[in-house]
């Protein structure tokens, strides 16, 4: 005769539980978007923060669609649902969680911060979709700058101060998500509000150079392009702009190769300023960027040459 085994309530419970969760994909994807999304919060509050609030609304807009999934499924784990449209909502979850992780932006480190509180000759203010640094006394040119990919816009603050030192004023892009892309028209929309101004230039790091220089192709008001370990889309050879491309010669993100081929892209009078020992992460302050090369000169040199490259091409229009 077979024995039978009595089972332990609680085992018994915690196995069904399971069962029970198992059928619903979606509630389990939720419950880790919660997670996730409360974990970049914490870890990242102050970029996100800093940032354009399309990265709030994000994260607690995913935050409360997964709450209200994970309670609605706590509340009433014996509702039978159908298990396909459980696992359409768990891929659709899971791609959100993914995107969240993503777009996480790469915060400014103590020197961009510290940048941003201004000095006697730079005053500066922002707002969640631009930072403004404006010289003492009047300004002699604007220059709007588009971050690279997913950069805290603070972290441009420091590399650019010798910029508005030397008269200009420059507006740091602040793109939803952080992504430059977003913002494409800011720069036109810029240089329209500040008629008072007659010299402009555009400028970017990475991919923030990208949309800059289809700024200048696409803007008559603009005079100059600055670009920061990057090059154009397509070509803006035809455009009438100085145009300055400083890159990093170990730079391990823009290959050198690449912008060095995109010089028959550009206007011919532009001029390419290679640095050695300069890598992708010194055209800003941001820590260094997964997959960048070894610098082999200190981020403060670096950004020294950086500087002095990019006022070489804005002293002429001031």
């Amino acid at each position: 005769m077979f024995r039978r085994v009595r089972r332990d309530p609680l085992v018994w419970q915690t196995d069904r539980m399971f069962q029970d969760l198992a059928k619903r994909p979606a509630a389990i994807a939720s419950t880790g978007a919660v997670i996730t999304c409360a974990w970049l919060l914490v870890t990242n509050w102050d970029p996100i923060r800093a940032g354009h609030p399309t990265y709030l609304v994000y994260y607690v807009g995913l935050m409360a669609v997964g709450s209200f999934v994970a309670i609605r499924w706590l509340r009433n784990p014996e509702r039978e649902r159908r298990l396909w449209l459980s696992l359409i909502g768990a891929l659709v979850v899971v791609g959100l969680t993914v995107v969240a992780i993503w777009i996480r932006p790469f915060g400014a480190t103590e020197s961009g911060l510290e940048a941003m509180q201004g000095s006697d000759a730079v005053s500066v203010s922002q707002t969640g979709s631009r930072i403004l640094m404006e010289p003492d006394g009047d300004p002699v040119g604007g220059l709007v700058f588009y971050p690279g990919a997913r950069v805290d816009a603070r972290a441009y603050a420091n590399i650019l101060t010798p910029v508005v030192e030397a008269g200009w004023e420059v507006v740091i892009v602040k793109p939803p998500f952080g992504i430059a892309f977003f913002s494409t028209s800011f720069a036109e929309r810029w240089i329209e509000e500040r008629p008072s101004l007659d010299t402009w230039a555009v400028g970017g790091h990475s991919l923030g150079g990208v949309v800059a220089a289809s700024a200048a192709d696409r803007d008559r008001g603009v005079d100059a392009l600055v670009l920061y370990a990057s090059f154009p889309a397509s070509d803006i050879s035809r455009a009438d702009v100085d145009v300055v491309s400083i890159y990093g010669l170990d730079d391990g993100i823009a290959a050198p190769e690449d912008i060095e081929a995109s010089r028959s892209d550009l206007p011919a009078s532009a001029e390419l300023v290679p640095l050695d020992g300069v890598v992708h992460s010194d055209f800003g302050d941001y820590g260094i960027q997964p997959g960048d090369g070894r610098p082999t000169l200190t981020k403060p040199d670096a950004q020294e040459l950086i500087a002095d490259a990019t006022l070489e091409l804005l002293a002429p229009l001031s």
